[in-house]
C-alpha cells in the first residue's frame, strides 16, 4: 500500500487540502499520523491511501476496516 500526504490525497481526490485534513481528523477518512520530529510543536503529518479516499468519496469503509469474514 502507497501511503500518500494530505496534499497527495487533495490532488488525487480534487478536493482542498483542507478537506482531507479534516476529514483525516474527524475519523471520516481512515489514516494515520506519522511521528513527529524531535522538537516539534504540532505531532507529524497525516498520510492515507488512495484505497482509503476511494472508499471516503464513494462513503464507505476502507478494504481493511471490513470486519474479516468468519
Amino acid at each position: 500500500m502507497k501511503w500518500m500526504t494530505v496534499t497527495e490525497a487533495a490532488e488525487y481526490a480534487r478536493r482542498h487540502p483542507r478537506t482531507i485534513g479534516d476529514a483525516l481528523r474527524a475519523g471520516e477518512l481512515h489514516g494515520f499520523q506519522a511521528a513527529k520530529k524531535k522538537g516539534a510543536r504540532k505531532g507529524g503529518n497525516w498520510l492515507t491511501s488512495a484505497a482509503c479516499v476511494d472508499a471516503w468519496i464513494e462513503g464507505r469503509d476502507c478494504e481493511h476496516q471490513l470486519p474479516a469474514a468468519a
